[in-house]
């Protein structure tokens, strides 16, 4: 019994895992009991465990209700895609979101009916009377000239695109293509110019308003206002003669209106003049929208041509061998054929040529085109011939001094060199340029009777620059202005002015009677020029101390508003602001064209369109040839024209 006892333990022993339930008097547990025992082994619900799964959708629904609902969802995702495919299709047809070309409907003959062209200027796709695909710009006569530049550069944009789909049309190559585009003058075959879509009636204006204003138009050339190749706005030759026929091939020059600064529409002026010549092209300048008024107020009109101008709606941007070429700052790129970005900065191996082909351009233009108005002219001539005698030495010396001119832009333009690019280069590096220039030039001299210093101190230094500050640095004391006709006033001399004007009214009348002002209520040109600053001149001023017209004189600028109409930009300026804007361009021209007429060497940044302005007046061989045109922004490589 004893050894049975310790026997029995080994089958007793073995129990159930903790988590069962069952009783150890059952040998073997029965069914119930094993589904009670699975169903308490799993754990507990907490709502830190997702519910348990009910299985999916396929077990509560029905086969032939599952079918139905693949259906339905399909025909969800299939109209959806058309939906997203028709609004895509939409967009890239608008002609006015950049998208594919403006294809026409035609009539039987080849027409593009009335109904049917654009209201806005645009490039379209046409056929000929061969049924051939051709392409052409529309622009409706009834249009303003000229158009916004907005609307030059969508056509050029788009012109682009829709010769690349005429010429896909007719089944020329991509490579081929692609060769005419990056060509300089290139010649696409399957442009047709706008005249010649009119008179094989392709182009058909029916409205009767606009057939009356195409033909105001070419009746009445005579008052062609905006052009300016005539002292008094007029063309010349248009109303002389009533056998006068218009141009065969014209370049119209359009003066920005957008830009405050004035030195992009001057270069891009000069730029326009000599493709113009290269190309047999008469010359025209539009200056209806010029913010800085009329052309003939700063500058002599050229010869006007012997022929009429085109019909407004036939003079267009692109493409390059447009029979009736338009041109602006804005456009320019596409006038030269598209030159790319990479193309247009830099010399040496990357641009080199180019940029010499298109420095040669503008230095037609500026020979052509940069005499002065007035008696400014007149000024710039005694000022060279004063400054030439100044650099002479005494009667027993061999040999002259030399004259180095500087160039300072400060307000809104900074330089492209990295370390400048959030300021200014400094103005010590300005007066080590010029000394450098100085030296260079003493030893190329031939004779050796003086010393450096005295070559020095016979040598004069001229400086330009838009902020009236600079004239008063330290670095730079040894210079000599460029002009004293014009200058732009600081906030210290409009001061001094006001209290002379003050002194002066106080002598006739009595203070009692006038109302106090605020001392700081004036604004001068400390900084440099700003384009706000620009925009605001002329607006009304109520807390002045004084008469503006009072300091409207050659020898003072025109001071500034209140910050707080900085961002004004009126569309049309008032006379005063108007004679303001003339001030401030009358002095950039007197001190561009003393400062690149009188200087045998110039120190300036290139990353300012007046140092490139100058190495055009200095010419190819003595800029870059001699290198007498020192460039000391060491982001802005080399020379170039646009922007």
């Amino acid at each position: 019994m004893i050894i049975a006892s310790r026997q029995m333990p080994r089958i007793a022993i073995r129990r159930p895992p903790p988590e069962s339930f069952s009783t150890s008097s059952a040998a073997s547990p029965g069914p119930t009991q094993l589904h009670f025992n699975r169903r308490l082994d799993t754990p507990p619900l907490t709502p830190r465990y997702p519910s348990p799964s009910r299985g999916s959708y396929r077990s509560l629904l029905p086969r032939r209700y599952r079918r139905v609902v693949h259906a339905l969802g399909w025909l969800f995702v299939i109209g959806l895609c058309g939906l997203i495919a028709r609004i895509s299709f939409r967009l890239n047809d608008d002609p006015r979101s950049g998208g594919g070309p403006v294809v026409e409907e035609h009539t039987e003959q080849g027409q593009v009916g009335d109904e049917s062209l654009p209201d806005f200027p645009s490039p379209i796709a046409v056929k000929d009377q061969l049924g051939r695909s051709r392409w052409t710009i529309s622009i409706p006569p009834h249009l303003r000239f000229p158009l916004s530049s907005a609307d030059y550069k969508f056509i050029c944009t788009k012109s682009s695109k829709v010769a690349a789909d005429v010429a896909g049309l007719n089944h020329l190559k991509s490579e081929r293509f692609l060769a005419l585009q990056s060509s300089y003058s290139r010649h696409d075959p399957y442009y047709m110019d706008i005249d010649l879509a009119e008179e094989g009636n392709i182009l058909s204006w029916k409205k009767r308003s606009q057939v009356l204003e195409m033909q105001q138009r070419l009746a009445k050339t005579a008052e062609h206002s905006e052009s300016v190749n005539a002292h008094n706005g007029d063309i010349q030759g248009s109303g002389e003669s009533n056998e006068a026929h218009v141009c065969d091939k014209t370049l119209t020059f359009v003066m920005e209106s957008g830009d405050a600064g004035l030195g992009k529409a001057l270069m891009a002026l000069w730029v326009a003049y000599g493709l113009a010549k290269k190309e047999g092209r008469a010359f025209f300048i539009d200056d209806t929208d010029w913010t800085y008024g009329k052309y003939a107020t700063y500058f002599t009109p050229p010869a006007p041509p012997s022929c009429l101008p085109p019909p407004r709606n036939h003079v267009t941007p692109c493409p390059p061998q447009a029979r009736h070429l338009l041109v602006s700052a804005a456009t320019l790129p596409w006038a030269l054929g598209e030159v790319s970005a990479e193309e247009s900065k830099g010399s040496g191996t990357r641009g080199g040529a180019q940029q010499k082909k298109i420095f040669a351009l503008a230095s037609q233009g500026y020979k052509a085109l940069f005499t002065l108005s007035h008696d400014n002219e007149d000024y710039v001539q005694n000022r060279k011939a004063q400054l030439k005698a100044q650099n002479k030495t005494t009667a027993s010396d061999s040999m002259v001094g030399t004259t180095v001119g500087v160039h300072v832009r400060r307000g809104d333009r900074h330089p492209f060199e990295y370390q400048y690019s959030e300021s200014y280069i400094p103005l010590d590096r300005y007066s080590s340029a010029a000394s450098l220039l100085l030296r260079t030039a003493f030893n190329s001299t031939r004779a050796r009777s003086l010393d450096f210093k005295t070559f020095e101190r016979n040598s004069t230094i001229l400086l330009a620059s838009d902020d009236p500050e600079i004239y008063l640095a330290p670095e730079l004391a040894h210079t000599t202005r460029a002009q004293e006709r014009i200058a732009l006033a600081s906030k210290a001399d409009l001061d001094a002015a006001a209290a002379r004007a003050a002194r002066t009214a106080s002598s006739t009348s009595t203070r009692s009677h006038r109302p106090k002002r605020p001392v700081d209520s004036t604004i001068g040109w400390e900084g440099g020029f700003f384009a706000p600053l620009f925009w605001s001149l002329g607006a009304p001023h109520s807390s002045s101390k004084f008469p503006m017209s009072k300091l409207f004189t050659p020898k003072y600028s025109p001071p500034a508003v209140a910050a707080a109409l900085a961002d004004s930009r009126p569309s049309t300026p008032s006379p005063q602001a108007l004679h303001l804007r003339e001030l401030v361009g009358h002095a950039y021209l007197l001190d561009l064209k003393v400062l690149g007429e009188a200087s045998d060497a110039i120190v300036c940044a290139a990353s300012a369109v007046g140092c490139r302005l100058l190495a055009v007046m200095m010419g190819w061989e003595n800029a870059m040839g001699n290198k007498k045109w020192l460039n000391i922004d060491g982001g802005a490589k080399g020379w170039w024209a646009i922007e």
